[in-house]
């Protein structure tokens, strides 16, 4: 009997406080999408009946007519924003007020984790922003693009060995061939190592990059249920992310192996640890194992998405070797340059019309860190106030496949971004490529050149086609938050005639 009355108890109490979170946009006055008890919004998404990306646009396209709308990520209420001009009041222009990603017990996940620019509180990213903006806008753009062009070389050299040797087109996986490629581009641009995962597939820095993109999936879990279930929080916390020998690795790789010269990017963030008593070595290591954990899977993704585009669009893909070789052969006297690539204006439109479709974040979070009132603009608006602790949610995927915004957004069409300044089209605030505001990606420039190097030397060479197992159309994960093919990515590589 007292075990019963005590259960009663517990169960009392736990329903009230969750009560309490789901009646928190009907007190605010806030229109909101109604959640089922325990899985807020997303019980679809839960029991594998959507996709998280699509489950984001759904909930940003049931309310066409408002500026913003409450929903539930769980029992966690969250402030689903869908005016353009509210995105840029809040995620820029009261950037103070709205600047932590992640509520800041989150970021003891891990020691090194949580130093990441990426993932740091506010008070830690004003500290280390500024040395990481000069290294990402002083990177020595030549250098690096000559790195990722003799890293391809050596790649594309084995394509054409092993085509030759089997005497037929290669049949590849789109996301397994293009993680081993951006594994041997950022294992030469950042770290001066040497590797031909194509060809050499268990090599010791290939091995250690696997193990870093396992932590993948369970990070963002715990990150998910910290956030979304607060009790979590705690028992998470005390499991490590990153395995001891991955991170002894990499620190003897930057601080005992390394010549600062070699490297065209890394001796940046050393020289920035020397100079500079505002970062430490773990801040420096946790600034490079970043390029694993925050930039190498969207490279991924993108070029994944990218390839399986130029294989479906067969007139752009003609398109872009057109503008490759007149390129390569005219302007440049057999040696392809930095400068010559930036002139492929085409190439940044399919770059750019890739991450609008395919967006390597489906959405933006932030967290309110200093009360803030939304101004009224419509009659059915009453001011709401947000207090500390409060998250705002962007979601990219449903402005980048908004009609409104983007015409036939199913539809692959650089044209939309044709001979348009970068700058220009990030400043709409309805293309969220890179994130929005201060905390924008700083690898922006860096990211856009090793897509664009990696395929220039592919289309140079090759042309990607469709086969028997491509998906059309292509079907996303209902396991994972963000854009996966769901059966992969089927493709077709054989030598240009």
């Amino acid at each position: 009997m007292i075990w019963l009355s005590f259960f009663v108890l517990i169960s009392y109490i736990f329903l009230c406080k969750y009560w309490k979170h789901l009646c928190f946009w009907r007190r605010k006055c806030v229109t909101y999408s109604r959640p089922v008890p325990l899985f807020g919004n997303l019980w679809s998404v839960i029991f594998r009946k959507i996709s998280y990306p699509n489950k984001i646009k759904e909930l940003y396209n049931e309310f066409p007519q408002n500026r913003y709308n409450g929903v539930f990520e769980l029992s966690k209420p969250k402030l689903l924003i869908r005016d353009r001009e509210l995105a840029e009041d809040i995620f820029t222009k009261n950037f103070e007020k709205f600047s932590d990603r992640k509520p800041d017990g989150l970021l003891k996940l891990d020691s090194l984790l949580g130093r990441n620019l990426y993932f740091s509180n506010h008070k830690d990213w004003k500290r280390m922003q500024p040395c990481m903006d000069n290294c990402f806008k002083n990177f020595p753009k030549e250098n690096v693009f000559s790195t990722i062009s003799l890293t391809m070389e050596s790649l594309t050299n084995y394509l054409l060995e092993d085509i030759s040797k089997k005497k037929q087109p290669i049949n590849f996986e789109a996301v397994d061939f293009f993680r081993r490629i951006t594994n041997d581009v950022i294992a030469a641009v950042v770290f001066d190592q040497k590797c031909n995962s194509l060809r050499d597939k268990d090599n010791e820095f290939f091995k250690m990059t696997r193990q870093i993109l396992k932590t993948e999936g369970a990070t963002s879990m715990k990150m998910f249920l910290g956030d979304s279930l607060p009790i979590f929080k705690n028992i998470f916390n005390a499991i490590p992310l990153y395995p001891t020998n991955v991170s002894e690795y990499f620190n003897d790789l930057i601080y005992k192996k390394f010549k600062l010269e070699d490297s065209p990017f890394s001796h940046l963030l050393i020289n920035a640890n020397e100079v500079n008593d505002n970062l430490s070595r773990d801040d420096v290591l946790a600034q490079v194992l970043s390029f694993f954990f925050i930039g190498f899977e969207p490279l991924v993704k993108t070029m994944s998405f990218l390839a399986y585009e130029l294989a479906l669009n067969v007139q752009m893909q003609k398109k872009l070797e057109l503008e490759i070789d007149r390129i390569f052969y005219e302007d440049s006297d057999d040696r392809v340059t930095f400068e010559n690539l930036s002139k492929i204006r085409y190439f940044d439109a399919v770059v750019l019309e890739t991450l609008r479709k395919w967006p390597s974040a489906v959405q933006i979070e932030r967290i309110c860190t200093k009360d803030y009132i939304l101004s009224v603009k419509r009659q059915s608006e009453c001011g709401i106030r947000l207090e500390k602790g409060d998250t705002v949610l962007l979601p990219v995927y449903g402005f980048h496949h908004d009609k409104r915004q983007f015409p036939c957004p199913e539809k692959f069409d650089p044209d939309r971004f044709l001979n348009k300044d970068l700058d220009e089209i990030l400043n709409t605030f309805n293309f969220f490529p890179f994130g929005i505001g201060p905390r924008r990606c700083l690898a922006m420039e860096l990211s856009i050149l090793i897509v664009k190097t990696v395929f220039f030397d592919i289309i140079s060479k090759f042309e990607i086609s469709v086969i028997q197992h491509t998906e059309i159309p292509l079907k996303l994960s209902k396991t994972t938050t963000h854009l996966h093919p769901q059966n992969g990515i089927y493709l077709g590589l054989r030598p240009r005639k």
